[in-house]
């Protein structure tokens, strides 16, 4: 009876044990893999996040130190990547060798009364092109 139990493995139980080891390690590297580029997102997310705000902020400066009609000549309905701007881009701009994109579109929500600006910051990875959207509305709050 002993002599039964002590023999040597089958073929078939090394094979399926290979082979649930091998499903255990392909699951292992595979969420591991999904981790790093969820990370990857995570970060870059907020990186486009923080330069939306600043460009939102650089508008606002804009703004509050153009007069009014200054600041609405400005309003052409079209996206333009921040650093063609004509107004200069102070310290706001993304670095050159950065992956991310930052566009400001100024429009009228109400003629000569409200500017819609929206800024969208994109970047693209492996899963394609992302992006952050930031929207707000001015006023000559200055008259």
């Amino acid at each position: 009876m002993l002599r039964k139990i002590f023999r040597g493995q089958s073929l078939f139980e090394v094979i399926f044990a290979v082979a649930i080891a091998a499903l255990v390690l392909i699951a292992i590297v595979t969420l591991s893999t999904r981790s790093i580029k969820t990370a990857d997102f995570s970060t870059n997310n907020a990186q486009a996040t923080k330069y939306a705000q600043e460009a939102m902020e650089w508008v606002r400066m804009q703004r509050d130190t153009l007069t009014w009609a200054t600041f609405s000549t400005y309003v052409t309905g079209i996206d333009i990547d921040l650093g063609t701007l004509a107004w200069g881009a102070g310290n706001h701009i993304i670095p050159s060798n950065s992956n991310f994109i930052r566009h400001i579109n100024l429009s009228w929500a109400d003629p000569n009364k409200i500017i819609r600006a929206t800024v969208k910051v994109t970047w693209t990875d492996s899963d394609g092109t992302h992006e952050v959207r930031n929207e707000s509305k001015f006023t000559n709050w200055n008259r």
